[in-house]
């Protein structure tokens, strides 16, 4: 959803539909509240979609930037969740990437994914640790490295534009498929 979009154009569609973060506090909610589960907002999101010019969020460390959305207890264990809408296939950009593995030193850090496909109220949605996407980024170019194929999950560019970020780019199908198989 909104791969071409800016961050305003983004955060506008999500006032208009069930967003990622919404979706995934009501699922969280539902599922653990009644056992004694609690989730509360952490990332910067909430700051910044109620300033009039995002642009002009004074600079901070990108660790912090890219703090998750949620923090979460449920079953006696701590944890960050990151929520991310999009339709088909999962960019996952370098940059935060790189920030979400030093949150993981500290806590762990979870994905809760939300694939909007043509419905944008569809209920499809994978929750898979940061350890496990990674895992599958890896493996898959361990497997093929060297043979002149192409990776499963290419490192490609987010946007058309070169100087936007890379990332890899992970169907949907494949992240639902490992939350299936999680051993």
């Amino acid at each position: 959803m909104g791969r071409n979009l800016s961050i305003q154009e983004r955060m506008a569609i999500n006032k208009d539909c069930y967003g990622a973060e919404e979706y995934f506090y009501d699922v969280f909610y539902n599922k653990y509240y009644k056992d004694g589960g609690y989730c509360f907002k952490y990332g910067l999101d909430d700051i910044m979609k109620n300033m009039e010019n995002s642009n002009s969020f004074t600079p901070v460390l990108p660790f912090i930037n890219y703090t998750p959305d949620y923090v979460c207890q449920s079953g006696g264990k701590l944890y960050m969740v990151e929520c991310k809408g999009f339709v088909d296939t999962f960019f996952l950009k370098q940059k935060p990437l790189k920030y979400y593995k030093q949150w993981n030193d500290i806590c762990p850090v979870y994905f809760f994914l939300k694939e909007y496909s043509e419905n944008k109220y569809n209920k499809s949605s994978a929750f898979l640790s940061l350890d496990r996407i990674c895992r599958m980024i890896k493996k898959t170019r361990e497997n093929i490295k060297g043979d002149g194929q192409e990776y499963l999950y290419p490192l490609g560019y987010h946007l058309p534009r070169k100087d936007d970020p890379k990332c890899y780019e992970i169907p949907f199908k494949d992240l639902l498929g490992e939350m299936h198989n999680e051993s």
